[in-house]
């Protein structure tokens, strides 16, 4: 279970800075998986045209939006995304009590759910309904990694846009959500919602009845107790413990250090991205910052913007196999493909040949990093304006200034 444990946590006003909601994850993944970071324009699609996820095909939607995603190479779903419309997602591994035998049935992976949520939804209420209603036609369950040896689990998410922030937690196809109301809130590897929530699925209550996990006589039902298998949640709250302590509202350096915390910076780290969303109504952008490379203590987070006319630099995109791709073969995953992008390559050399020798290397990123956050927050002090052509290539920039300072 370590192999995936992943943190995803969100800041609501009034503990933040300006009134924005700020977004934080740690993408924990099997070693050595690489994580790129893509983004895809939304369009129109023709009526009965199909949808390809990781394993299996569905309806493709009228159209969809552009997104943002960090996602695992080999999938084709995301461990974390953004839209154009500012929906935000997150999502972590969990076990419940109704993993069974099935489970290794390929269906939708909870990243499928995830990307397909913010390709197809305005708001997080919307994506709250979107994945809910496919997870009940469809199912959840295939490998979440990219070998022979099984590992499956079910999903919680973590959904916020301008205005509301959402955690939808999953189990098999029975589903909870609850809206957030300020504050801080994460979700880790375990199940967080008990007996209070705003949406729940149709046959809850019968599938625990049918599972002998609840009997009617023993009142409200705790989503937690009943359907959660196991899970720690302790270095999550030690998290939320440190941003509720803080003395000054939260803001995007806030959330960068806390993922760099030692108790969360795991070296199981594949990606990680922060997002900071404006009060509803504000004429500002969102800003997402991603990392690209593993480990967040030795990343940098770059910044990226929606804009009319988005130009994506190559750097960040894993090579790509075709049909001929082993997690698209069947037997899957009988052979390794090196699905390094650039950044990934340049930052993995960079800091094999520096053996340990990092502080000089570090300290130029992190000032790099340190400059662009501060260019962003000027932006919604009112003291800097960006220009849609600035933002354009405002990703594609630091991609390629950090990749530089690895040669």
């Amino acid at each position: 279970m370590s192999l995936f444990r992943s943190d995803c946590l969100v800041a609501l006003p009034p503990a933040t800075k300006d009134g924005v909601t700020l977004f934080a994850k740690n993408s924990g993944r099997p070693a050595g998986e690489v994580q790129e970071v893509i983004y895809v324009q939304g369009g129109t699609h023709t009526p009965g045209s199909k949808l390809q996820c990781t394993y299996i095909e569905i309806d493709q939607a009228s159209s969809t939006h552009s997104v943002f995603l960090s996602k695992p190479a080999w999938m084709w779903g995301a461990e974390m995304g953004s839209n154009e419309h500012g929906v935000t997602i997150g999502l972590t591994a969990v076990r419940t009590k109704l993993q069974g035998d099935d489970n290794g049935e390929e269906h939708l992976l909870g990243q499928d759910l995830l990307r397909i949520g913010l390709e197809r939804a305005a708001t997080s209420k919307d994506a709250v309904e979107i994945i809910s209603t496919l997870l009940a036609e469809h199912g959840q369950g295939g490998n979440w990694q990219e070998s022979p040896e099984f590992q499956g689990f079910h999903s919680s998410f973590l959904i916020i846009d301008r205005a509301e922030a959402w955690v939808l937690e999953t189990a098999d196809r029975i589903w909870a959500a609850k809206k957030l109301e300020g504050g801080v809130y994460g979700i880790t590897s375990g199940l967080t919602l008990d007996r209070t929530f705003d949406a729940v699925s149709a046959d809850l209550q019968e599938v625990a009845e049918q599972r002998s996990l609840w009997q009617e006589s023993d009142g409200e039902i705790n989503f937690r107790l009943v359907f959660g298998a196991d899970g720690d949640t302790s270095r999550l709250s030690s998290a939320m413990e440190i941003l509720q302590a803080k003395k000054a509202p939260i803001d995007v350096q806030s959330m960068l250090q806390l993922l760099r915390d030692p108790s969360l910076a795991t070296a199981s780290i594949a990606g990680s991205m922060v997002s900071l969303l404006p009060p509803a109504g504000a004429n500002l952008p969102c800003f997402h910052f991603a990392s690209g490379t593993p480990h967040p203590a030795l990343s940098v987070f770059k910044p990226f913007a929606f804009t009319s006319d988005v130009g994506f630099s190559s750097c960040t995109i894993s090579p790509s196999f075709g049909e001929n791709d082993p997690a698209k073969t069947k037997p899957r995953f009988q052979r390794q493909v090196d699905r390094r992008h650039s950044l990934y390559r340049h930052h993995q050399e960079a800091y094999k040949r520096l053996e340990g020798d990092v502080g000089g290397l570090l300290s130029t990123l992190m000032s790099m990093e340190s400059e662009v956050v501060t260019a962003v927050q000027k932006v919604y002090d009112g003291t800097r304006e960006f220009t849609d052509v600035d933002l354009r290539g405002l990703f594609n920039d630091c991609v390629e200034t950090e990749i530089k300072f690895y040669l």
